[in-house]
């Protein structure tokens, strides 16, 4: 006798979009420095399902709590597929009078680039950073954080602003004004 024994799964159980860090080479890195803008750059990979969508969002903290400040740009392409596309993050900012800044959040997509600013008081310290070291592998309705600009009136900086699992720290409430940057599949 032969028995025959099978798996099934749904296909709403298996994700194969990943984002990971992309690392510009020498030529790319004194392009990008000639822009005046602060960026960094992702890879996207795998395809979405019919009822799927990718966005990517920058949302504004003060004192670690979300303000109404976020910013929002859909990634789905008439072609659902995405085979190493890039996805770029950042900022470029101009001192104003006083202590205020403006700074200009930038999101690039397959699809062209969206911004929106924003003013900035009294901040002595800031510092930008690319918050995933690795390829990680999306899930449905689970925002993964990429980035994360953060500012401080003392001048002092934290380490450490995501937790192991990917969440905000508790470091992340020393910060004065955060811009976090993240990237969701969701449901369309």
């Amino acid at each position: 006798m032969i028995f025959l024994a099978g798996c099934s799964f749904s296909n709403d159980d298996v994700n194969e979009i990943t984002i990971e860090p992309y690392q510009l080479n020498e030529e790319e890195q004194k392009l990008v420095s000639i822009t005046g803008v602060n960026m960094n750059f992702f890879k996207l990979n795998g395809s979405l399902k019919e009822n799927e969508d990718l966005n990517l969002y920058i949302q504004e903290y003060k004192n670690g709590e979300p303000s109404n400040f976020k910013m929002l740009t859909e990634l789905r392409t008439e072609n659902t597929s995405f085979d190493n596309e890039t996805i770029s993050i950042g900022y470029n900012s101009f001192s104003l009078e006083g202590n205020e800044s403006l700074y200009n959040w930038i999101i690039g997509s397959p699809s062209g680039s969206s911004s929106a600013t924003s003013y900035v008081k009294n901040i002595k310290g800031s510092s930008f950073l690319t918050t995933i070291s690795e390829k990680v592998n999306l899930k449905r309705n689970e925002p993964v954080i990429i980035g994360i600009w953060g500012g401080t009136k003392n001048g002092l900086i934290p380490t450490g602003l995501v937790s192991g699992n990917g969440e905000l720290s508790e470091d992340f409430q020393k910060i004065d004004v955060a811009y976090v940057f993240m990237i969701e599949l969701v449901e369309k």
